[in-house]
């Protein structure tokens, strides 16, 4: 008898096993970063359950669609539709060929990774717990509060951006440019955390803000290394929590002080501080990689500090004699009457109660009042933040600064914490 092939055919099959390897290598990063949050236990009893590599396939891409579709379509279109495309060209193709074989082990793979995660993290935990019954009692480490409670589970949290903030805080461990860093943290947890917290305090989107993430790295390895477990000794010359209600990121403002043991609203309280900052200092609403040195500053001092420092410098440099005010981003008494010897000298028709109402909670109204817009258009230079001489006050955090080699001043905080971003940027 003779065969005979059907050329058209053949040529359609490799067409679509070409296709179908094409978008499984988009819908494999989706995988990888997402599957641990569908990956219940009943997930993985049906997925057993299932005998053939495809209905296992399929399953996962359905389980991972809907995820995406309930948190938040929009944030996820590309993801929708390279799963859905794929979905249907699955539904089309041989269970036997080469590439429903490699998918699948691809698929195997990254299922052995989450797992080998999860157990790691169900470990940790049953050690912490043990520790701290044996040794402190209830300490507790918030992180743990958090997953303990259930609250990470992917139907309460939107549109996430895990790996990439998970990856820089593994490759910070044992890393010769980060000795402070607690090599033991739970990166997935600490991950999940701040990407909610993010877009809790700022109702915006972690992912593809890349600036923002190493931020945000910075800020809590310089304050805490990821500690989040109090020390027995309050000296000891590394990062920890002296006030654990201050949070991983050490919120000193008593208007943001923390009221709540859990990390996910501390961490919240404490970005929507330094949103605050960061919008001081943000060019058309956009953070931009040279505004970091000042928001950095001002995270060490006070908000505005930075460019309460460059009106100092402009009425030190426009006043003669200078009253050789300190450039310490401190808009107090001596710089209100300074101000107001400005406004004299050069008949600015300053509003001088404005001037005197002038304080830490309401500064933010005179950068947007009429007063400062008439400073900008006589002396343009005030436009250019200075980073203030703000030192760390007091006796005992003097002592605290030398004991632990923290800075004692924004200038200094700033340039080490720029050292410390730029090498989390290199990860």
């Amino acid at each position: 008898m003779k065969i005979t092939f059907n050329r058209s055919a053949m040529r359609s099959a490799a067409i679509l096993e070409a296709d179908v390897i094409s978008i499984w290598k988009d819908v494999l990063k989706y995988v990888r970063r997402d599957l641990a949050y569908i990956w219940t236990d009943e997930v993985k009893r049906d997925f057993k359950a299932m005998e053939s590599d495809v209905e296992k396939i399929l399953a996962i891409l359905e389980k991972l669609n809907s995820h995406y579709q309930y948190n938040d379509r929009a944030g996820y279109n590309k993801e929708i539709e390279d799963i859905n495309n794929l979905i249907l060209k699955l539904e089309h193709i041989e269970a036997s060929t080469e590439c429903i074989k490699g998918i699948h082990q691809d698929l195997k793979k990254v299922i052995r990774d989450v797992e080998r995660i999860k157990s790691r993290r169900r470990f940790i935990k049953a050690g912490i717990a043990v520790a701290g019954a044996a040794i402190v009692g209830r300490i507790g480490d918030p992180i743990y509060d958090y997953l303990s409670k259930g609250t990470h589970k992917s139907k309460q949290v939107n549109n996430l951006y895990i790996s990439s903030l998970q990856r820089k805080m593994d490759s910070m461990k044992n890393n010769k440019n980060f000795p402070n860093m607690n090599n033991y943290v739970d990166t997935f947890a600490w991950a999940l955390t701040i990407d909610e917290a993010y877009q809790r305090a700022t109702g915006r989107n972690l992912r593809q803000n890349e600036i923002y993430e190493n931020l945000i790295l910075t800020i809590i390895y310089l304050e805490t290394g990821f500690r989040t477990i109090k020390k027995l000794f309050a000296w000891a010359p590394v990062p920890e929590f002296l006030n654990s209600s201050k949070g991983p990121m050490q919120v000193e403002d008593e208007d943001t002080a923390q009221k709540s043991s859990e990390l996910k609203i501390i961490l919240i309280e404490s970005i929507r501080h330094l949103d605050f900052i960061v919008s001081i200092y943000s060019q058309n609403g956009k953070l931009v990689e040279r505004a970091l040195p000042f928001i950095l500053a001002d995270w060490n001092a006070d908000p505005y500090s930075c460019r309460n420092a460059a009106v100092q410098n402009m009425l030190n440099k426009n006043l003669n004699p200078s009253p050789h005010l300190n450039l310490d981003g401190n808009f107090g008494k001596q710089s209100k009457i300074v101000l107001k010897r400005l406004n004299s000298a050069f008949n600015l028709d300053l509003d001088e109660s404005e001037i005197d109402g002038i304080n830490k909670k309401n500064i933010n109204l005179f950068y947007k009042g009429k007063n400062y817009a008439k400073l900008v258009k006589r002396f343009s230079e005030i436009n250019q933040p200075i980073i203030a001489d703000a030192r760390v006050l007091g006796f005992f955090s003097r002592i605290r600064a030398y004991l632990s080699s923290e800075t004692v001043s924004s200038k200094e905080y700033s340039e080490k914490a720029m050292n410390v971003y730029l090498n989390i940027k290199k990860l």
